[in-house]
């Protein structure tokens, strides 16, 4: 559990906080009468100023670092005195993979405040996933998220952000459970179909931060810039002009109010209450995937996350984890299926017009973002372009990668041979994988 507050809150909150989490156990073990493993709870509590030490405590990916590098170190000692491969080595697979070492603990102001908090669910802390893959790049990472949200937390309630809270009520039940399934289960609910986007809401992210930085999304440089200090002030000034409704008029949502700045009408295109021309549906885990692979990020997280999903499924057969792999493959298949369905191209081109409309409003009636057009023009493509790359490039290499693992046991394990069969059938299809920009 690690302590990323910098300040104690109340009458020693702190202290009070770490009295509930053991009280909890103690209290659920007298209560399933194994009270004998109350030896066994060995919580690892790190409360180190100089290690977070900025004035807003930390961010979940400073401590996703510190824990990533931490589990390793506190294996070491649980190795057979005989072990060679760390990778290979049956025991350190499966203690990694136990909830100890895939999941940690960790407090912040808001959690130090819950202890004062009346009700069952109180006092929370924050449940963060090891293995899950950051869209930010390590420079971008020291953030200050605007309010109402906080570190990770955004809008839609099923975005995986790599951390949940937790009513420390819920403890041992939560961590049992996380034994039994992994991360995705236990996840807010990703089933039944949602509301998506045809162009990416967080493509417009990627685009301003490409305008800051002078890069284009593949890492190459911009040739058509903008000044970054200009793109900041410009980007979400009123505009002092009256421009054309974007959409239909909106009756029926009081919180509904007109776009009035390049920021905001930009993002009214990709789709509203008032602009439904960019909306589609999708079911709710593809839609996830769809959005992993947009932000150029790889499905199921690292390369030694993927070797550990085939390493459970050759050491146990897990049947669980072989179709999460291989549905994963199937669906970054179906992604671009999607995009490139033949009765797509009518909303999706629809909203594309609607948008560079926008960006040429910007660029006409705001001085500070002169040359946006031309920007955008030269960057959606370049966008397009290196998440078709990233996901081909992810399919193909874990494909060969459950080739390369299988490849002595498909023989005698008609499962194996059926999981080598079907994976390599979905790489096969590798070429479906193109922009929807594409003629």
């Amino acid at each position: 559990m690690h302590k990323v507050s910098r300040f104690d809150l109340g009458f020693c909150s702190w202290d009070r906080l770490l009295q509930v989490v053991h009280g909890k156990v103690q209290e659920d073990l007298r209560f399933y009468i194994r009270e004998d493993m109350l030896k066994s709870h060995d919580l690892h509590v790190i409360d180190d100023k100089e290690l977070y030490c900025t004035i807003s405590g930390a961010t979940s990916h400073q401590v996703r670092d510190h824990f990533q590098s931490w589990v390793p170190k506190n294996l070491e000692g649980r190795l057979r005195p005989d072990a060679t491969d760390l990778e290979d080595d049956v025991d350190w697979i499966h203690a990694a993979s136990t909830p100890r070492y895939e999941y940690c603990l960790f407090v912040d102001d808001l959690c130090l405040e819950s202890v004062d908090y009346p009700g069952v669910n109180s006092p929370v802390v924050k449940l963060l996933h090891k293995n899950w893959e950051s869209p930010f790049h390590l420079q971008e990472r020291n953030y200050k998220a605007p309010s109402p949200f906080h570190d990770g937390a955004t809008e839609y309630e099923e975005e995986d952000v790599g951390w949940m809270y937790m009513p420390l009520q819920k403890y041992l039940h939560k961590y049992d459970l996380l034994g039994k399934g992994d991360w995705d289960d236990q996840y807010p609910p990703k089933t039944g179909f949602q509301l998506e986007h045809l162009r990416e809401v967080n493509m417009i992210d990627s685009f301003v931060r490409s305008l800051l930085s002078g890069k284009l999304f593949s890492g190459a440089g911009m040739v058509h810039k903008l000044d970054p200090i200009a793109v900041y002030n410009g980007w979400n000034k009123v505009y002092d002009i009256d421009l054309p409704r974007i959409g239909v008029a909106v009756h029926d949502t009081a919180s509904y109010v007109l776009p009035v700045t390049p920021n905001d009408r930009i993002f009214e295109t990709i789709g509203s209450y008032a602009y439904r021309e960019g909306v589609s549906f999708l079911p709710g885990p593809l839609n996830l995937l769809k959005r992993t692979l947009m932000m150029g990020n790889s499905p199921l997280g690292t390369i030694n996350n993927f070797r550990n999903l085939l390493n459970q499924i050759a050491n146990s057969g897990d049947e669980a984890v072989l179709e999460k792999v291989l549905g994963t493959m199937q669906g970054t298949v179906a992604v671009f299926n999607y995009l490139n369905d033949a009765v797509l191209p009518r909303g999706f081109s629809a909203a594309g017009r609607t948008l560079m409309t926008e960006m040429g409003h910007a660029d006409e009636f705001t001085p500070d973002l002169k040359g946006i057009l031309a920007a955008w023009k030269e960057w959606e493509p370049d966008y397009y372009d290196r998440v078709v790359s990233e996901a081909t490039t992810w399919l193909t290499t874990r494909g060969a990668m459950v080739a390369q693992k299988f490849a002595g046991s498909v023989a005698n394990n008609p499962a194996a041979s059926k999981f080598v069969s079907e994976a390599a059938l979905v790489v096969s299809q590798a070429g479906q994988i193109k922009s929807p920009l594409t003629p």
